[in-house]
C-alpha cells in the first residue's frame, strides 16, 4: 500500500515485482505478506524520475539453513562466513547449482536445491586504517549471466541472507562493490559501476 498525493494498493507479480506510474511527492509505503512482518517506510517521488527499489520482508520464521544455530556453527575466527540465496531475476525461483567463489581467496561452493550457499573464507586485511579488506565475489551457471562484483568488502563476521538475482543469458554483468564511505575516502564522487 502507497499513501500520499494518491494512494495505491499494488499486488506484485509472482516474482514479486510490480510496476507502477505515480504523482510526485512524499509516499507512505507499506508492505506485507503472509508469514513474514510488515514493513512500514516512506519515499519521495521527484517530477519525471524512475525510482527503482527494492523491499526485502523478514519471514516470521527464519528459514532452516538461516537459523543462527547453523550459521554460528561455520564461523572461525579470521575467516568471513556468506551466505544467502541464488535466484532467477524474472521468476524469483531458486536456482540450485550455482558456482559462488571469491576470486582471490580462491575458495568456492555450489547453490543447493532451495538455492541457499554457505561459504567460509579468510577475512583479507584491509588496504586502508579501519577499513575492511576486498574481494572479487562471482555468481555463474550456465545458462545465466556471470554477475560479478569487485571490491566486495569483507569483515570477520556473517554476512548474507538475502537473495543474489541471476538472469538468463551470457553476459557478464561487473558490479564495483566499493562501500560508498571508502569511495568518498579515495575521492570518487559516485558509484563505480561497469555493465
Amino acid at each position: 500500500m502507497l499513501e500520499g498525493p494518491q494512494k495505491v494498493s499494488v499486488r506484485m507479480n509472482g516474482a514479486g515485482r510490480a510496476i507502477l506510474t505515480l504523482v510526485p511527492g512524499e509516499y507512505r509505503i507499506e508492505a506485507s505478506e503472509p508469514s513474514h512482518n510488515t514493513l512500514r517506510t516512506h519515499c519521495r517521488i521527484a517530477q519525471g524520475a524512475n525510482l527503482r527499489f527494492t523491499i526485502l520482508l523478514e519471514p516470521e520464521n527464519l528459514p532452516r539453513e538461516e537459523h543462527p544455530e547453523i550459521l554460528n556453527a561455520n564461523e572461525r575466527p579470521g575467516f568471513t562466513l556468506l551466505h544467502g540465496y541464488t535466484v532467477d531475476a524474472d521468476t524469483g525461483k531458486p536456482i540450485a547449482g550455482v558456482k559462488v567463489r571469491v576470486g582471490h581467496a580462491n575458495v568456492e561452493t555450489w547453490s543447493d536445491s532451495v538455492g541457499h550457499y554457505l561459504l567460509s573464507v579468510p577475512t583479507p586485511k584491509s588496504k586502508f586504517p579501519g577499513g575492511m579488506g576486498t574481494d572479487t565475489l562471482v555468481f555463474e551457471k550456465r545458462g545465466y549471466s556471470t554477475e560479478e562484483f569487485t571490491n566486495f568488502g569483507r569483515a570477520g563476521i556473517e554476512m548474507g541472507g538475502e537473495a543474489n538475482e541471476l538472469k538468463r543469458g551470457t553476459r557478464i554483468h561487473k558490479h564495483d562493490a566499493t562501500h560508498k564511505l571508502m569511495k568518498k575516502e579515495r575521492g570518487h564522487e559516485g558509484p563505480q559501476s561497469a555493465n
